[in-house]
């Protein structure tokens, strides 16, 4: 009874240090979000501007859509929908949506950073190792920068960090419960990016396969019930998108075969990850031979020591961690589900995809998750030469994370990023855009930055010869592009420069 006792305290004892170790880690990562945004959630042309509007937009009673000049908009169709809903919330109950997006994805990365721990309590009781990975997500340079713009990324790495625990929990407990609310958490995150269909298809095909369910036609049913949920949601935005431009959300289906460039990119991305960038450039093949090496090494050390033990034990032997553990299976099937994926849209629907670290940012997640699990595996083989080689990688990992880490955030934190970096937000030729009248029409050849900070889109500068006469008065505003220039040459009797600095030029026209 005794050492009963014993054990249960001990085990409340790991409970209570590991929930203080992840809170730890999910505080200090809102911490450094607060500390990298200094100047304000980065705002990237395009996809920001397209989140922000629309999220205005629908709090103002506009709908899905976003402004394309002063008083007239268009329906959104490009994007999905789910990460303007929610800063449209912020909008509503008077907060605005890009201070809104700050603090979300603040709260969005102490919540993943959380969530990541919880994967790794799953699957082991070390608390080492636990901290090892979380330290690795909370420090993560390219996590900290996704989590610092006003994207979708950082929701949808939660949502799907939240799905991994969400299917973890199902196939080993079931739950009609359970199953609605992981349908519904799998809809968000494909509306939140088209991609999250790769979270859907994982989910089914986990059900299916690994779930320890005889009847196939319950595991059947499971699955058409999740597709039912979480794919509903997506068709009738896809088909309302389809009703409105006859295409797929904004994509024609076209073959636009990948090229080595596209390889390329995405080796680059990948291996940017774990290698600096001094050590990949020039000797890619040198790269890649020792990469499949020790990825292939490991996993035949840690095959041969389980038969090894397996033989040695037979009936008492249990390894600590499972290489076959089914968070580890679930992983492995999302990546390779993610990858297919993304060759798909590339080659077929969408060809101006990036292979970028904005796109491939759940691969460089659950990769970090299966290489800390490896890494923990085979230091439980105790074997000296095994342990100095997992000693070498964690310390190597640790180093390489923090050092990047410690160059790139100071730098967005004293900086800012993209149109809501340090220099526009005290340019005076941004402030005196802010504080124009809204019967002062503004030409411009940069409307996002425009929009963001003052709430309009103006005009697109090419237009501005067929209708300065209507308009009378009005500003034109050229951010740094040379060619623009050409157009004032032929007003240049009614044009007057009233503000000028390294971001824009404005010119009052006054007939």
């Amino acid at each position: 009874m005794k050492h009963v006792s014993q054990r249960i305290a001990n085990l409340n004892h790991w409970r209570v240090v590991f929930h203080i170790l992840i809170i730890s880690f999910g505080l200090i990562g809102i911490l450094i979000i607060h500390y990298a945004t200094f100047w304000g959630i980065g705002l990237y042309g395009w996809d920001s501007f397209s989140y922000i509007s629309v999220a205005r937009s629908i709090a103002t009673g506009h709908g899905f859509a976003y402004p394309i000049e002063d008083n007239y908009y268009a329906p959104l169709t490009h994007y999905p929908p789910f990460l303007s809903t929610i800063l449209a919330l912020f909008e509503i109950f008077g907060v605005d949506a890009i201070l809104g997006a700050k603090y979300m994805n603040a709260l969005l990365f102490g919540s993943s950073i959380i969530l990541f721990g919880l994967l790794f309590k799953r699957i082991t009781d070390s608390l080492v190792f636990i901290a090892l990975g979380t330290f690795l997500f909370t420090t993560s340079a390219i996590l900290i920068e996704l989590y610092s713009l006003a994207m979708s990324e950082g929701l949808f790495l939660t949502l799907t960090l939240l799905n991994f625990l969400l299917l973890n929990r199902y196939i080993t407990h079931d739950g009609w419960f359970l199953l609605i609310v992981l349908s519904i958490i799998l809809g968000c995150a494909a509306l939140t990016r088209y991609v999250g269909i790769v979270n859907i298809i994982t989910g089914m095909l986990v059900i299916l396969f690994l779930k320890k369910e005889k009847r196939f036609s319950k595991k059947l049913r499971e699955v058409l019930l999740i597709g039912a949920i979480s794919f509903t949601p997506l068709f009738l935005w896809t088909w309302r998108n389809y009703t409105l431009t006859t295409s797929i959300n904004n994509r024609s289906i076209e073959y636009h075969p990948l090229v080595l460039k596209n390889y390329l990119n995405v080796f680059y991305t990948f291996s940017n990850w774990y290698i600096p960038d001094s050590l990949v450039i020039g000797n890619e093949k040198a790269i890649v031979f020792v990469s499949l090496s020790i990825v292939l090494g490991s996993f035949f050390l840690a095959y041969s020591y389980t038969r090894f033990r397996a033989k040695d034990k037979p009936t008492t032997w249990k390894p600590s961690i499972r290489i076959t553990h089914p968070l580890n299976i679930i992983s492995f099937i999302y990546i390779i589900c993610y990858l297919v994926a993304m060759f798909i849209s590339k080659t077929f629907l969408d060809p101006g995809t990036g292979m970028t670290n904005r796109i491939f940012a759940p691969v460089l997640v659950i990769s970090l998750f299966l290489i800390i699990n490896l890494l923990q595996y085979l230091w439980k083989t105790e074997i000296r030469a095994i342990r100095g080689i997992v000693l070498f990688m964690v310390v190597y990992l640790l180093i390489f994370s923090t050092h990047k880490t410690i160059q790139s955030i100071p730098e967005i934190h004293s900086t800012g990023m993209g149109l809501g970096r340090k220099a526009l937000q005290n340019s005076d030729s941004i402030k005196m855009i802010a504080e124009l009248s809204d019967q002062i029409p503004i030409f411009n050849n940069n409307p996002y930055a425009v929009y963001l900070y003052s709430g309009r889109v103006g005009y697109k500068l090419n237009r501005f010869s067929s209708e300065n006469n209507q308009q009378g008065e009005a500003i034109i505003a050229i951010f740094g592009s040379a060619e623009d220039y050409e157009i004032l040459e032929r007003f240049s009797d009614d044009i007057t420069l009233i503000q000028e600095d390294n971001i824009a030029t404005l010119y009052l026209y006054k007939p």
